[in-house]
């Protein structure tokens, strides 16, 4: 404090011209010719070029890119930018409960979900910073003295948020390759790093800065501008987007990069992306360059005064930036109104709803007219799809199957606007009603009727001509790995499926709630399967010509394969008939092959098996072939025999997530099987489980197929779950299964958590319960075994398929219906004992959930090394009635009881595991075991359904030899 006084004291404001030695001359010569002297001032050499204007701009970038990088706060964000591909990356794209390989995409498609936000605060913070740094600091006037124009000073300041912005994601991409290093995976994709990274993300970030100092400078509150910002991505992007307003024209940003598939990469998607993003571009660059006419310098502070300066600060570079801006974005906006309104047809939520809903009002008194059933299907499709179109011509054989005369004929294209048909053409004369032309739906009336148990050749010709940008994605019809089914096809009569199912959707439309299912009883739904009514057994033929690098692969046998010019042609046909249920799959396939011979005491012939997997998927083809292997060896053997000479499985790109069982085809997504890292220690092998639920669809849904009515999925879906656990226990272990089990427990809890209609018990699933068909679907069955065996339960489905056989099964045939659940577990009481009965009402017919505890349990040694364990334990078994409220029940159950032991490693060990008859909520349980036991309980592998499982194992304290043990 001494020193500031002195030295302001002391400090002298005049300019030395001398030694202080000579001060009394000096300073009186000096003041004697302060007056009459001439002092000659520089003149320095003012340019405002390009040069210049070139030479502030990067000076003042690296000024405020040396600035933020010297403060620790930027570097602990950066910290954090890294760490969050090792956080967010340590269970990287979990599938079925199992790792995915950390390859290149799946890394970056989890960094993005987590990194928007992260970098929309790392722009909100900064623009703000920026923008207000000399403000903050009380330095601005002296600052906007400087001969630097407003434009170039705020763009110096964004170019250096946009360098920072790039080093952070640099760094995460490095952070990326270091983990896959880690991970023993080397395959590093710099190149999708980069595309992933700037074409992706950093656009977005661009034009979120852009946009922030457009607030940060028109708006005289950093703070202010902050919430504005804020205000203005959730109305453009979230609040637009939720009330159903979704083109790219108004929904800021216009979304993110397509999704990544090393099959397809970004296929034609690419395109509309950037026309969308170039769109926005201009629009932020238009605010940003406009901005600088408004930003606050020197006093000019209040927005009045800014505006009448205005034209002070205009100049003919920035205004002829800001008419090309404006010229582009009104260029780029016509151009992709005229691809997606124009040659495409865009659908925006809410007029997909008035649509659907419209469609049902016009159409619904047409569902249950009789129409004739297809019975057989000659297709001829060329596909092309490096312009993802398809040309088709094809016939169907229809018969009428009612007892009365048909004299229309009802055809429904499938809806999409890219989709033609072209020509419809009947073996007799016929006239046309396009009516309903706007649905898709077109009447033939026949001159002459189709008279009961007569057929008719229907013959078309359509067209798939893929227009404009789609901003819908369709991901059917790709370059490589095109991948659809029957739907695209002419069908016949009214579709339900159309229709729209959300309740609050069709009370805003008027309509009353629809059933998710017809019920079990539905007269009309039994007699339809899973094509709804169309026609269900057909026989199947198709030629299929594509790229002659790709395979093309339908259901069927490969009768022959040829080229012509740069086209390969591939005919398919059925060996017997298939539902009518088909798909056509084409891409740059590698193939692997091999043979399923059934053993000696079966007369079967081989089957062929193929998978078609893209280049560099070969991680889990061993297991999948495994799959394929062992689910026909145990279905063959414990079902009914396999109906095709060959089985095959076919890649598809990720943008789906499943995989789908066709007739002796199956389409596997890139997503599951292809990619998963597989520990067998400590996972369930997911890509030969996913492979044998598959296999198990030949029987349940192709050999038996279900009634269309509630329940359907219990025996397409649970069976298919059973029987892949089955194969997954006998080729592995009862640990596995039991793993697979208690996570389809846990799949079970959370869905009937989150349904919000009504919850329905297993034999009557409806659809839309996934978590019903598969998860209880996978734990009940599963108890159903235990209760009674294995044998027994597949001495029943075999019954079951014997009798119900799409084909010759002999129920069928003379019922003329499809099978349901009611029929099904009439075949499991057949072998099922007296007491155990009410197992199969607890498991299927009814919503039955327990509560079950070890309250209590200690052990005491015996004379003859023996230990005496007393357990007991609280048992509470509740039953969802029809309004949805638990009741409790009375227990007179067999539950298992199971006693633990310390294994020679330390690990527990369960030594002893019996069922035990409760029949009081509260029991105590004495048993003898051999070793001394160190924990006890009730149902400890969860095999019945416990919301708090647990509580079901308790330490056990004990006696022994005089002493207590803890």
């Amino acid at each position: 404090m001494l020193s500031l006084i002195v030295g302001y004291y002391r400090f002298n404001f005049n300019v030395v011209t001398g030694k202080a030695g000579k001060k009394a001359s000096t300073t009186n010569q000096s003041k004697a010719s302060t007056t009459g002297a001439s002092i000659s001032i520089p003149s320095p050499a003012i340019r405002f070029d390009l040069q210049t204007a070139i030479r502030q701009l990067a000076s003042h970038s690296w000024f405020h890119i040396r600035t933020i990088l010297k403060e620790s706060s930027f570097w602990a964000i950066a910290a954090c930018a890294v760490a969050t591909i090792f956080i967010n990356s340590i269970s990287l794209d979990i599938k079925y409960g199992v790792d995915s390989y950390p390859a290149t995409y799946l890394i970056v498609s989890q960094l993005i979900e987590l990194s928007v936000l992260f970098f929309l605060f790392i722009i909100l913070f900064y623009s703000g910073e920026l923008v207000w740094k000399e403000r903050d600091a009380n330095f601005h006037q002296v600052f906007d003295t400087v001969p630097v124009s407003s434009f170039i000073s705020l763009t110096g300041k964004l170019l250096a948020l946009l360098v920072i912005l790039a080093f952070l994601l640099l760094s995460m991409m490095a952070a990326g390759m270091v983990f896959q290093a880690f991970n023993e995976y080397y395959i590093f994709e710099p190149g999708l790093y980069f595309m992933e990274f700037f074409t992706g993300i950093f656009f977005f970030l661009v034009l979120l800065s852009l946009v922030a100092f457009f607030f940060q400078s028109v708006l005289n509150n950093k703070y202010v501008a902050h919430i504005a910002m804020a205000v203005f991505l959730v109305v453009g992007i979230v609040v637009l987007n939720l009330s159903g307003y979704s083109h790219p024209l108004y929904s800021f940003g216009g979304g993110f990069l397509p999704m990544y598939s090393e099959m397809n990469s970004y296929g034609s998607f690419l395109k509309g992306y950037l026309w969308i993003k170039s769109y926005w571009l201009w629009f932020s660059i238009m605010l940003f360059a406009s901005a600088t006419l408004f930003i606050a310098r020197g006093t000019e502070t209040d927005f009045k005064q800014r505006w009448k300066s205005r034209r002070q600060r205009y100049t003919k570079p920035l205004g002829r930036l800001i008419a090309g801006a404006f010229l582009f974005f009104v260029f780029s906006g016509g151009y992709i109104f005229y691809n997606t309104n124009i040659l495409s047809d865009f659908d925006f939520p809410s007029a997909e709803k008035v649509y659907k809903a419209n469609y049902e009002k016009a159409l619904k008194k047409f569902e249950h007219l009789p129409q004739p059933k297809i019975t057989a299907v000659n297709l001829n499709v060329d596909l092309y799809p490096s312009e993802r179109n398809f040309i088709a011509k094809g016939s169907f054989t229809l018969v009428n199957k009612h007892d009365q005369a048909i004299p229309e004929i009802h055809i429904q294209k499938a809806p999409s606007p890219d989709l033609t048909i072209e020509r419809i053409e009947f073996e007799r004369a016929s006239e046309a009603d396009n009516t309903y032309e706007e649905y898709g739906y077109f009447i033939h009336t026949l001159d002459t009727p189709l008279q009961p148990g007569d057929s008719l050749k229907m013959e078309f010709r359509q067209t798939y001509i893929t227009q404009g940008l789609e901003t819908g994605l369709n991901h059917d019809i790709v370059q490589n790995g095109t991948f659809f089914n029957n739907n695209y096809f002419p069908t016949l009569g009214y579709h339900p499926d159309i229709e729209l199912e959300d309740k609050s959707e069709r009370e805003e439309q008027g309509l009353k709630p629809r059933a998710r299912r017809a019920s079990i009883n539905d007269p009309i739904a039994l007699k339809q399967g899973m094509a709804n009514d169309d026609g269900e057994e057909i026989r199947f033929e198709i030629v299929v010509s594509t790229d002659s690098s790709q395979t093309a692969i339908a259901p069927g046998y490969l009768e022959s394969h040829w080229t012509e010019g740069d086209r390969s042609y591939f005919r398919y046909r059925t060996n017997q008939p298939i539902t009518n249920f088909y798909s056509v799959t084409s891409a740059d396939y590698k193939v692997v092959k091999d043979r399923w011979t059934p053993s000696a005491n079966h007369s079967q012939d081989p089957v062929e098996l193929e998978i078609y997997y893209q280049k560099g998927h070969e991680y889990n083809l061993k297991r999948m072939m495994k799959g394929l292997k062992k689910s026909l060896g145990y279905f063959n053997s414990h079902f009914s025999p396999y109906q095709y000479p060959q089985l095959r499985i076919m890649e598809f790109p990720r943008y789906r997530t499943f995989a789908q069982s066709f007739a002796s085809t199956i389409p596997f997504s890139e997503a599951i099987g292809f990619m998963m890292d597989i520990d067998d220690e400590k996972d369930v092998d997911m890509a030969f489980a996913i492979t044998a639920h598959e296999v198990a669809h030949q029987w349940w849904g192709h050999q038996v197929n279900p009634a269309n009515v509630q329940g359907r999925s219990m025996i397409s879906e649970s069976l298919a779950q059973y029987s892949a656990l089955m194969v997954l226990k006998k080729e592995f272990s009862d640990e596995k299964a039991h793993q697979f089990v208690q996570r389809e427990m846990r799949r079970y809890l959370r869905g009937r958590s989150d349904e919000e209609q009504q919850e329905m018990p297993l034999a009557l699933v409806e659809s839309g319960q996934d978590y019903i068909h598969y998860g209880k679907g996978a734990v009940n069955m599963y108890a159903l075994q235990d209760y009674i065996s294995e044998d027994s339960v597949n001495l029943a489905l075999k019954r079951f398929l014997r009798d119900w056989n799409n084909i010759d099964g002999l129920i069928k045939l003379r019922t003329d219906r499809y099978a349901t659940t009611n029929d099904l577990i009439g075949y499991f009481r057949e072998v099922t004992p007296d007491s155990l009965q009410y197992v199969l009402e607890d498991l299927f017919e009814t919503i039955t959930l327990h509560d079950i505890q070890a309250v209590s349990g200690s052990y005491e040694s015996t004379a003859s090394q023996q230990f005496e364990v007393n357990l007991e334990v609280d048992v509470t078994k509740l039953r969802l009635n029809k309004s949805g409220i638990e009741d409790t029940v009375e227990v007179h159950d067999w539950i298992d009881i199971g006693v633990y032991a310390e294994d020679k490693n330390g690990s527990q060990e369960l030594i002893y595991l019996k069922k035990h008859k409760i029949t009081e909520p509260l029991t105590n349980i004495e048993i003898t075991v051999d070793r001394r036991p160190t924990k006890a309980g009730i149902d400890p592998l969860h095999k019945l359904i416990d919301r708090e499982p647990d509580d079901n194992v308790i330490g056990l304290s004990g006696k022994e030899e005089g002493r207590e043990s803890p």
